[in-house]
């Protein structure tokens, strides 16, 4: 299943949802989310690099979901 990392970020009260740049510094309190199927899911991680460990780790261990 093909997993994708987003970063959330607020812009006038609304959330949204910006797609990550391996090459950037996120400052601390970034809040990282992943994408599978139509689901979202927020991580608890401060860091990018846990961020992809996050995302490779549901890659491998989530079943692959029927699309409705």
């Amino acid at each position: 299943m093909i997993v994708s990392l987003y970063v959330r970020v607020s812009v006038n009260g609304n959330r949204r949802y910006i797609p990550i740049n391996k090459k950037k510094v996120y400052p601390a309190g970034t809040v990282f989310c992943l994408r599978y199927g139509r689901m979202w899911e927020t991580l608890t991680t401060d860091t990018l690099t846990a961020a992809l460990a996050a995302r490779a780790l549901k890659e491998v261990t989530c079943p692959q979901l029927p699309f409705i």
